[in-house]
């Protein structure tokens, strides 16, 4: 295969190929009419994606025809044709990507695009001419296997797209694949966060719930899920930095139970009053709050975080808490380590680093205060007060 062009480490456009040999002869009846053709075919390069970590673009192919013309024409002119080359890439496992358009209602109908050139007259004066008029259509290939490592959805969009241009056995087939990389990925969201939770350790909490009428409890050991929410600091740092308020950041605070018994009694009792968290492992308890900062006075230069050591839990519903001194100080310790970065959680290829970096992004690059500031609520976690973590 010859590339004539390469725009990128990981982008190669294809000179010569069946493919594009076989749309030539498609568009073969369009070029005796007098029209103009244009093919474009792009392939990105496996090894280089890997290598530059976007994992979900692996060898996801791609075709552009222009059909175009000097004298104006109507999109019924080359119809017929382009329904032929439609069935033929969907052959090919590629889909309609978009095309040159305009809503019509709420779906999009084909129209031929103007491309004008600019002109100027004697006078000085600009005008416009018509160029040519141009219909544009592209493709994005559909993988052959799950071995693409492609999203579940982007199977699903290209089945929708397939009926919606008639075909029948080939979305089946997608659908297929979608729901079998639908439930791989649930099954590597689980297992990602049950090894971000096993990190932390097992803990020893009180649940307890009302239900239809009657108090229910447990006391049992359990794996602790914590996520960063940053909308809380969105709404509570102005008013900190007018001086109203002291400023604390919030971790959305969960459980998996680490034992059978738990599992029994959080899947009868817990789930049907709070739910099941969307990993199908956690369950969502409430929130951990840590004080960043005491309240400033506005005219204080520089603003600083000003953290006073100080965290505490917040129910959503029920009543729970941590149920020994042990688990609380090893809560402390395990908040302490993700903040150092000694643990790391919930890293993701977008946020390498995971939790610490979120925190970080949001305090030193959104808002701008120094790193230092942030090792001063990092250092702050050893002063939290254990009988604050706790009940016995």
């Amino acid at each position: 295969m010859k590339y004539l062009k390469r725009y990128s480490e990981s982008t190669r456009f294809v000179g010569t190929s069946p493919m594009k040999s076989d749309i030539n002869d498609i568009l073969l009846e369009l070029k005796d009419e007098g029209f103009g053709t244009f093919i474009s075919i792009k392939e990105e390069d496996v090894s280089s994606v890997r290598r530059l970590g976007h994992y979900k673009f692996l060898k996801n192919s791609f075709c552009k025809v222009q059909i175009w013309s000097q004298n104006r024409f109507e999109y019924s002119q080359i119809e017929e044709v382009m329904e032929r080359l439609k069935d033929y890439m969907a052959e090919n496992n590629f889909y309609v990507n978009d095309f040159t358009s305009f809503l019509q209602g709420k779906d999009k109908a084909p129209r031929i695009e103007v491309q004008l050139n600019r002109q100027h007259n004697r006078f000085g004066d600009e005008g416009w001419t018509e160029r040519a008029y141009v219909f544009e259509i592209s493709f994005n290939k559909i993988p052959d296997s799950t071995n693409e490592e492609l999203k579940s959805d982007t199977y699903k969009s290209a089945a929708d797209k397939l009926a919606k241009l008639g075909h029948k056995q080939r979305p089946e087939e997608l659908m297929k694949w979608h729901e079998i990389t639908k439930q791989k990925e649930t099954d590597a969201m689980k297992l990602a966060t049950l090894n971000d939770c096993k990190q932390l350790g097992v803990y020893q909490l009180y649940l307890g719930y009302r239900k239809d009428g009657r108090t229910y409890d447990y006391k049992g050991d359990f794996y602790i899920n914590l996520a960063f929410d940053s909308y809380n600091l969105d709404d509570n740092y102005p008013e900190w930095k007018e001086g109203q308020n002291t400023l604390w950041i919030s971790f959305s605070f969960g459980v998996i139970p680490a034992t059978e018994e738990g599992q029994e009694f959080c899947e009868n009792v817990v789930k049907p009053i709070i739910g099941l968290g969307g990993d199908k492992l956690t369950y969502w308890l409430g929130s951990f709050w840590l004080n960043i900062s005491r309240a400033i006075e506005p005219s204080e230069e520089p603003i600083r975080f000003q953290p006073e050591g100080k965290g505490y839990f917040e129910e959503y519903e029920g009543n729970w808490y941590l149920s020994n001194r042990s688990s609380a100080m090893r809560f402390k310790e395990a908040l302490y380590k993700i903040f150092s970065g000694d643990i790391i959680v919930r890293e993701t290829s977008q946020i390498p680093g995971g939790m610490k970096e979120e925190v970080i992004d949001q305090l030193c690059n959104v808002r701008e205060h120094d790193i230092d500031e942030y090792e001063d609520i990092m250092n702050s976690i050893k002063n939290i007060r254990i009988n604050q973590l706790y009940k016995d």
